[in-house]
């Protein structure tokens, strides 16, 4: 029944471990992806700049509806972006909950373990205490019964 129990919360330490470093993985792969769009966030601020700059100084008549409408496609960019980093951030704040959840059960995993350990060894210290006692029961037998025998002659 122990040897039961005690696989099944080494079965479930593993799990949780498991977890652990998915979650680990996860927060890495979200921390990658935070960068990528950072990156890309300022590669597109830097672009917008320059196309800005550009339109502004050879800015007539004829380019006004055409700049406008890059505008609007150049904000439509940046606002991806910003919606892919904020979507990023909150995956990393996920990941990094997940993270804080599974150690916190895998701390409480590890308390159990060390518990049996300590009523393991209990456990066997009575049971030589037993063997102890019984032998002494046996021995005071056999000197009542020798008594009974010697008494009784």
């Amino acid at each position: 029944m122990l040897a039961s129990q005690r696989r099944s919360e080494r079965k479930e330490a593993t799990d949780v471990k498991d977890t652990s470093e998915m979650v680990k993985e996860a927060l890495q792969q979200a921390e990658r992806a935070q960068s990528s769009v950072t990156e890309a966030l300022k590669q597109a601020s830097a672009d917008i700049k320059g196309t800005q700059d550009l339109l502004v100084s050879d800015l007539d008549s004829e380019l006004k509806d055409k700049y406008s409408s890059v505008e609007q496609v150049i904000t439509q960019k940046a606002e991806g972006v910003a919606e892919a980093k904020k979507r990023a951030e909150k995956l990393q704040q996920e990941a990094k909950t997940w993270l804080l959840q599974a150690s916190d059960k895998l701390q409480l995993l590890k308390n159990p373990e060390k518990n049996y350990d300590v009523d393991q060894k209990l456990l066997e210290d009575k049971a030589n205490e037993l063997v102890h006692v019984d032998k002494a029961v046996k021995e005071l037998l056999q000197e009542i019964s020798h008594k009974v025998t010697v008494y009784s002659t």
